[in-house]
């Protein structure tokens, strides 16, 4: 999913289809959030150009997709992670699209 198509769906929609596809999320993992970072992680994995739960990234894609930052494959399957200028850079831009998506997201550079 694109963030155009993200931003175009309503707001029933993006629950109807987290809804949907939490049941494919295992449950230890998702007590451990609220609904808003539930809502949040689940955005992260729309604009996710792989298919792979929240419960399954490592810590460190939780916490980055936390903060508003998508997680990101190699072609080989391994996380990629961005540098420490870049996901500075790419936290600021989260902030920034907050009042305009409602949700933290930040495109990698």
């Amino acid at each position: 999913m694109k963030l155009d198509d993200l931003r175009r769906m309503k707001g029933a929609d993006l629950l109807r289809l987290v809804t949907h596809n939490i049941n494919y999320i295992r449950e230890d993992f998702l007590d451990r959030y609220t609904v808003d970072e539930l809502l949040q992680l689940y955005r992260m994995c729309l604009l996710s150009e792989w298919d792979v739960y929240p419960d399954e990234w490592t810590k460190r894609q939780v916490k980055e997709a936390l903060l508003g930052i998508v997680p990101q494959w190699s072609k080989d399957e391994r996380p990629m992670y961005l540098s420490g200028d870049e996901r500075r850079a790419a936290i600021e831009r989260a902030k920034e699209r907050r009042a305009e998506l409602g949700f933290y997201f930040a495109d990698a550079p």
